[in-house]
């Protein structure tokens, strides 16, 4: 999250770039809810940042707010990925021995072992597909 809120209410420096960090906060220490809040300022409650930073989206090329909700949304609407998928194939660059196995194939790997597990706990059988016709 680069873009940020800034509360509004006389003598509060409270900011935050998380939209929930700041719900909550607006019900803590002012005991309004985040929709109170926002008639008393006359804030669009989808659009509070005073400050909006863009990034470009790396698979379509188009600019979106640079914050959790608006990333995400955009990336399941757009490409039909998670933003977490979206960061972990585009984004983060912390496991560069990994970054030519894709994100689908690391999270198969995890299912078949999970589910390898969950079966030697069951004592069941291997399945294949054969199981499935």
């Amino acid at each position: 999250n680069k873009c940020t809120i800034l509360c509004k209410e006389k003598g509060c420096v409270f900011s935050s770039k998380i939209l929930e960090t700041f719900q909550q906060h607006t019900m803590q220490a002012h005991k309004q809810t985040y929709q109170e809040y926002c008639q008393l300022y006359k804030i669009d409650p989808f659009n509070p940042w005073v400050r909006t930073i863009f990034t470009i989206c790396k698979i379509c090329a188009t600019a979106v707010r640079n914050n959790k909700d608006e990333v995400e949304c955009h990336m399941k609407v757009n490409h039909n990925i998670s933003g977490l998928i979206y960061y972990l194939e585009n984004i983060d660059t912390s496991n560069k021995d990994t970054k030519n196995i894709s994100t689908s194939d690391i999270l198969n790997e995890k299912l078949d072992a999970t589910l390898q597990d969950i079966n030697n706990q069951n004592d069941y059988e291997e399945s294949d597909e054969s199981d499935l016709e």
